[in-house]
């Protein structure tokens, strides 16, 4: 996602995870603002995801991007021009949302300036239905300094707050979480997004910090592993996200509008 220009991107990767094939890098049509599709009219993308599971989608296995406006957009990756949209109930609720995720067939919309993590659920093909609160009731967290969030195969919910710190919740109930083990002077005070990983064999998380041009891992229960910086410091002077592809061992960075790719066994 080009935030910038909102309009999402494909790139095709070459066999090592390592570059972009040549002349593979496809705008996806109708993921980009003030394009019309059907009836509607995509506004200030909020951020995309991957849904595997189509229960309230057009299919298993596409890519999905949400508006401001509650506008969902989701396309096939092979066809990319076959998309299917439909319009979120409710959003007039929404105040300041800023990312989404997709677990279980349900779509999760976090909405820091509402202090709140909308989740719709699926109900015949569609999200049909008003949004559910997931944190109700008294003594609700203040998350209005989340900058992200993630669902692990549990559906144990981790939000990150922008001066480093990490949220962690069963049902909308708070989980022991902590950092621990970060070198002297390097304990995280300005975060911008992070990536949880759910693989069985290396389970954790990878957390971008712009302030610090570094990516952060740690396990999954917050314990430091490593820091990754660039040579050049200048790569990571716009980083804005992380990803991590397991089968690879490859680290993924989105800076400005470079993606930066390195081997996670070389230690950055």
């Amino acid at each position: 996602l080009d935030d910038g220009n909102d309009q999402v991107y494909r790139i095709t990767l070459t066999p090592d995870g390592m570059g972009m094939e040549p002349n593979t890098r496809q705008a996806l049509a109708y993921m980009r603002r003030n394009v019309q599709i059907d009836e509607y009219q995509v506004g200030d993308l909020i951020d995309i995801a991957w849904a595997a599971d189509g229960s309230g989608f057009s299919q298993s296995n596409v890519i999905i991007a949400v508006d401001r406006n509650g506008l969902v957009v989701d396309c096939a990756p092979r066809f990319a021009d076959t998309c299917r949209p439909q319009q979120l109930q409710l959003v007039e609720n929404w105040i300041d949302p800023v990312a989404i995720a997709v677990w279980n067939g349900r779509l999760y919309v976090l909405d820091p300036g509402a202090n709140q993590l909308w989740r719709y659920d699926p109900n015949a093909g569609a999200f049909a239905n008003a949004p559910i609160e997931y944190f109700s009731g008294e003594g609700r967290p203040d998350i209005r300094q989340a900058v992200d969030f993630a669902i692990d195969t549990e559906g144990v919910v981790y939000i990150l707050l922008s001066y480093g710190e990490v949220l962690k919740f069963r049902g909308g109930d708070r989980l022991d979480f902590a950092f621990a083990g970060f070198p002297q002077s390097q304990g995280l005070t300005s975060v911008d997004a992070f990536y949880l990983n759910t693989n069985p064999l290396q389970p954790g998380l990878y957390i971008v910090s712009r302030e610090l041009q570094a990516v952060y891992e740690t396990l999954l229960g917050g314990t430091f592993v490593h820091n990754f910086r660039a040579t050049n410091e200048s790569y990571f002077e716009s980083i804005a996200d992380v990803v991590y592809n397991n089968d690879q061992k490859v680290i993924y960075t989105l800076s400005g509008n470079s993606i930066f790719a390195f081997k996670r066994d070389d230690g950055g």
